[in-house]
């Protein structure tokens, strides 16, 4: 309870910061100002020295306000840098904000956090017990989810990962896969299972897969991607686990922000991959159902254009109803394309005569045809007409 009041506290925080400052509408009704805010107050209270102070602390509650202020400032400066790479700054500004609080608790004396764990120097001859049973392994699975926002218990793995079911299922198996993977990978370098079965190797995986399907529509490339980015993701954890401990930090999620931001870069350097906009980005669900829409009309485009084809095309679909169902979504897009002809007409019409040269370029768009119907429109009735 005093872990999720204080997330609540750094979430409202951070939001209301958004607010004051007059951030973008947009980017506060989707709440991204609050899931880096919120992951503040989870972890400022989760790594509170509760040996100390089993109850609430007043200097913890206002780090987690002034921290997670911070995370909002944090989100619009790093947004500018990675949005023309076309990335957003996934949880670095959480990382971050973090980071400095627990370096800086070493110089307050009125918090007493300490450090996450014991400073030391790494041990490259080190001996632990690696072996895990099957259930333990598939335990620390569901654990590796609910680690992504602190909570190491099954129950909350359990049911993060059904709210992210309810969202994309698409979602919540590359959320479950990725940390099984992560384990799996880790089980498979040696580490401790105990670490393993505590979940603490499946959520920077899951994390960075989830992004992969996000970030490009789901397909062959895009598990190859996922896979890749999940090994790796692993690897990179044990690399800044290696580097932070003889500070004492925590990696938190930074393995899964270094390893996914090279990944996304990639959009538009290969063709085996779709990548899906920051812009246009919703759930893998809707990702597939617009590349299914466009090459339904890719097709009837091309039949359109090159009638010689067009005894072949409809031959192919005569025994089926698959052109029937195209026709319709296509004629759905046609109408809304014809549409916005329409209004780029209405708008040019409307300007002054200093602007004559762009009025003819809208226009040109259009392709009006002299009994005044737009090539849109001859499209649609082209096809009605074939398929009555």
């Amino acid at each position: 309870t005093r872990i999720a009041i204080h997330g609540l506290i750094g979430l409202i925080s951070g939001t209301l910061t958004a607010y004051a400052l007059g951030f973008d509408k947009g980017l506060k009704r989707s709440g991204l100002f609050g899931y880096n805010s919120l992951l503040c107050g989870l972890a400022m209270a989760t790594f509170f020295s509760v040996e100390k102070h089993q109850g609430y602390d007043a200097a913890v509650a206002i780090a987690v306000i002034i921290f997670s202020c911070f995370s909002s400032v944090l989100f619009i400066f790093m947004g500018k840098l990675f949005v023309p790479y076309k990335s957003p700054p996934f949880t670095l500004p959480f990382n971050m904000s973090v980071l400095m609080y627990l370096l800086a608790t070493a110089n307050m004396s009125r918090v007493n956090t300490g450090s996450v764990r014991v400073p030391m120097l790494p041990e490259y001859d080190a001996e632990f017990e690696t072996t895990i049973t099957a259930s333990a392994f598939f335990a620390g699975c569901i654990r590796g989810v609910g680690q992504i926002f602190l909570a190491d218990s099954i129950a909350s793995g359990a049911l993060v990962l059904a709210g992210i079911a309810v969202c994309s299922r698409i979602g919540a198996t590359a959320a479950l896969g990725g940390s099984a993977l992560g384990s799996a990978v880790a089980l498979a370098s040696g580490v401790p299972g105990t670490a393993i079965e505590g979940g603490m190797y499946g959520f920077n995986a899951s994390l960075t897969v989830t992004a992969m399907y996000m970030f490009y529509t789901p397909s062959r490339g895009a598990f190859v991607l996922a896979t890749l980015a999940g090994i790796m993701t692993v690897l990179g954890q044990q690399s800044l686990d290696t580097l932070l401990e003889p500070y004492g930090l925590p990696f938190m999620t930074l393995p899964f922000c270094v390893i996914t931001l090279p990944f996304v870069v990639l959009q538009g350097t290969t063709s085996l991959l779709i990548a899906v906009p920051l812009s246009s980005m919703t759930v893998p669900e809707d990702h597939l159902k617009k590349v299914q829409y466009l090459t339904e009309g890719f097709e009837f485009l091309k039949e359109a254009l090159y009638p010689e084809n067009a005894k072949d095309f409809r031959k192919k679909f005569s025994r089926s109803n698959k052109l029937n169902k195209s026709l319709k979504r296509i004629s759905k897009i046609l109408d809304a394309e014809d549409d916005k002809v329409d209004e780029i007409v209405e708008d040019e019409a409307s300007l002054s005569s200093s602007r004559h040269s762009n009025r003819s370029k809208a226009h040109s768009i259009s392709v009006n045809t002299p009994n005044g119907t737009t090539f849109f429109q001859q499209l649609k009735n082209k096809w009605r007409k074939k398929t009555i």
